[in-house]
């Protein structure tokens, strides 16, 4: 009795875990069916030129549909980018013939029934010179380490690196950041309930450092964690 009590047992949990996995797959197919039956507008913004591209499916595969250019705005006469990428997205509406963004200038996002609007947008920025970056941390080996590939992730430049266990006193946070007037300053290091005091006296040497600089000199100061 008690060996056949443990067979159905078995097969109860082979049922159970057979619906989890259904409800695991179900779900996957719900998130990868949204993500491609969904229009996407790409926009490039670059310092010669401002392009733009719309794909949606057609017959269930991705297709390209229209694409639209224009001369950059960004710098004289008009000094605004978004002028430029205006001109290319008109381009990619008459083409396509159809409406992608609301009143105010931005895309529509989701579409619509009436088929107005994308799913998705993706942009990428090239224009202009990048973000001069000082990258700080704690530790060379792990934090700093971290903060540096994460400036490597957007258009910056990193013209400094400073760690606690590298930096020789506030003297050398102030001659580095007076050295190369970053326009912004990326800093990660300590842990939940961790090294608070270290986080503490590497932001006082930061601030000491801006503190000396003219006001409009000042970059922005990001703290990753």
């Amino acid at each position: 009795m008690t060996e056949t009590k443990a067979f159905y047992d078995e097969f109860d949990e082979i049922d159970d875990l057979e619906g989890d996995l259904e409800a695991d797959s179900t779900q996957e197919t719900e998130v990868q069916s949204k993500f491609r039956s969904g229009s996407l507008l790409t926009l490039d913004i670059g310092s010669v030129h401002s392009r733009a591209a719309l794909f949606d499916l057609v017959e269930g595969r991705a297709r390209f549909l229209a694409a639209g250019r224009s001369r950059s705005t960004a710098g004289a006469p008009l000094f605004d980018a978004s002028e430029g990428m205006r001109f290319a997205l008109d381009q990619v509406e008459e083409i396509a013939g159809r409406v992608l963004l609301a009143e105010d200038g931005q895309p529509m996002i989701p579409s619509n029934e009436q088929g107005y609007g994308v799913d998705f947008v993706a942009s990428t920025l090239s224009i202009g010179p990048p973000l001069k970056t000082v990258v700080v941390g704690l530790l060379d080996q792990v934090s700093l380490a971290s903060v540096t590939n994460l400036a490597k992730t957007s258009y910056t430049e990193i013209v400094a690196s400073i760690s606690l266990n590298t930096a020789k006193g506030a003297e050398e946070y102030i001659d580095t950041i007076q050295r190369t007037r970053p326009d912004m300053i990326l800093i990660a290091g300590g842990t939940d309930k961790g090294a608070s005091n270290s986080v503490l006296r590497l932001v006082n040497m930061i601030g000491m450092a801006l503190y000396l600089l003219p006001e409009e000199s000042r970059p922005d100061v990001l703290f990753a964690g």
